[in-house]
């Protein structure tokens, strides 16, 4: 599948870090993705529950576990909704606790978009898009 296809049309993007998101999610919108934001799990959660997203992008920051702890509840509500980690790359114990609920990838800051293009791709694969 050619990525010019962009099969993923719909992204939601958490984080606690509007600046971050808001900078992932400008450059996936020039790629032709449709981008929402949610700042806090809560948000993220109804927004997950209200529109047909094809993936999740969660930054986490490592001062912030709220996103980590809400992995298993997006997992139970949504259990085909590819979930694509971005984390810091000098967090072990982040990963050890991401990777205890189901995750579909784990980037590292900072993001490369060759990267995310290909797990993005790769996540509408699973979604059945």
């Amino acid at each position: 599948m050619a990525w010019s296809e962009k099969p993923v049309k719909e992204l939601l993007i958490g984080s606690s870090s509007m600046p971050e998101a808001e900078a992932l999610g400008q450059l996936l919108s020039q790629a032709g993705y449709q981008i929402d934001l949610a700042t806090r799990p809560f948000h993220a959660m109804e927004k997950l529950m209200s529109t047909n997203f094809k993936a999740a992008i969660l930054i986490l920051q490592t001062e912030d576990r709220s996103w980590i702890e809400f992995i298993p509840v997006f997992n139970n509500l949504l259990p085909h909704l590819p979930i694509i980690i971005v984390a810091e790359p000098d967090s072990l114990e982040t990963e050890r606790l991401v990777r205890q609920g189901k995750i579909f990838y784990y980037l590292l800051k900072p993001v490369d978009m060759t990267e995310i293009k290909a797990v993005l791709r790769d996540a509408s694969e699973k979604a059945g898009v």
